[in-house]
């Protein structure tokens, strides 16, 4: 009886065993199946291989990024994007001395709201600002890794653009165009005036075009998200806004261009009477029909943001029938390509971009 007692119990002991293995093969397989949070970072790179909470824009500038890197036919500049978790975390922690300005802001008439809104913002500002002065470890973080992100760019060009990418923006039901501001040239060196401008971008989910925008959308104010986009300013010759499909007769063969001396802000703001260079590339047989050339007056001057006037005798564009035809089939193809690579069902895309001509 001892002797099956025994033989018993170590057989108990082997099943024990096997189940306990079987247990913890499909605990493994069930923690593989299921999706780990990713690590909140303080800010991503477009060579990042996953980003998260950076908003459509910066997505879009990633896709950009890599489908100029493999093509050859343009480029697109480096970027860095602090995510929206980052701007959370600074939010709530102002709202700890700030909750009473935040609902008066949230209960202001319309007609007060420039005002209210102005205050607010300036209030947040000088919080993060305050931060900064305190040497506060997550902003000093950031501040350090954009210093030596862009220091090590081969260029003496140390002007960033500091630009919003909102979860209220660029998206397939929403564009939110023009509700958040954005910044360019701020000096790189400077790391108060980064800071600054980061906090201003956050601040912008609070200016009254945001708000009234949410308001008639109803959309609760706290689902608002606010990354901010960090890029290389580049110093281009002319802007210009590549449409994939003709907007004007709908023609899916025709490629339409625009351009404009200068920075983009002619072309996006139409803020100034005439109009740019019009130009159409056919994708099925490789011409091009010149529709205009331009007659603005001014320009956004490539350096400096100052406005002067535009002498056409200089521009290439003008002067040189061979130059805006090259450049315009080149944009052409380049619309085509990036269409074929964002959009597998070849949906027409909207793409802003410059021309910059770069010294041997």
């Amino acid at each position: 009886r001892l002797e099956n007692n025994n033989k018993d119990g170590k057989k108990k002991k082997k099943i024990i065993k096997k189940v306990k293995k079987q247990k913890d093969k499909e605990k493994e397989v069930n923690e593989a199946k299921e999706p780990k949070e990713p690590k909140e970072e303080l800010i991503y790179s477009v060579k990042d291989k996953e980003v998260f909470k950076t908003g459509s824009k910066f997505e879009k500038i990633k896709t950009l990024y890599d489908i100029s890197a493999k093509s050859g036919l343009f480029t697109t500049p480096f970027a860095l994007c602090i995510p929206s978790n980052v701007y959370e975390y600074f939010f709530n922690l102002f709202l700890t001395e700030n909750q009473g300005n935040f609902a008066l802001l949230e209960n202001t008439e319309i007609k007060n709201l420039d005002t209210q809104s102005e205050n607010f913002r300036n209030i947040f500002v000088n919080f993060i600002m305050h931060l900064y002065d305190e040497k506060e470890p997550k902003i000093m973080e950031i501040l350090d890794t954009i210093s030596s992100q862009f220091s090590s760019l081969s260029t003496n060009n140390n002007l960033l653009a500091i630009r919003s990418s909102s979860n209220l923006e660029d998206n397939s039901g929403q564009a939110g165009a023009g509700l958040f501001d954005s910044y360019l040239n701020i000096d790189l060196n400077n790391k108060s005036e980064v800071i600054k401008h980061i906090a201003k971008v956050w601040a912008s989910v609070f200016n009254s075009r945001a708000i009234i925008n949410r308001r008639n959308l109803n959309i609760d104010t706290k689902v608002a998200r606010m990354s901010v986009i960090i890029m290389q300013m580049t110093e281009p010759d002319f802007c210009y806004v590549i449409h994939t499909i003709n907007p004007i007769n709908g023609n899916k063969n025709e490629v339409y261009i625009e351009l404009a001396i200068g920075l983009g802000e002619t072309l996006a703001q139409s803020n100034q009477k005439g109009s740019p260079y019009r130009i159409i590339y056919n994708r099925k047989d490789d011409t091009l029909n010149i529709l205009n050339l331009s007659s603005y007056c001014y320009e956004m001057e490539r350096k400096t943001s100052n406005i002067k006037m535009i002498e056409y005798r200089n521009e290439d564009l003008t002067k040189s029938e061979d130059f805006i035809n090259a450049v315009g089939k080149r944009l052409g193809k380049i619309g085509i390509m990036i269409e074929e690579n964002i959009s597998k069902e070849k949906v027409g895309q909207d793409i802003e971009g410059n021309y910059m001509k770069i010294e041997e």
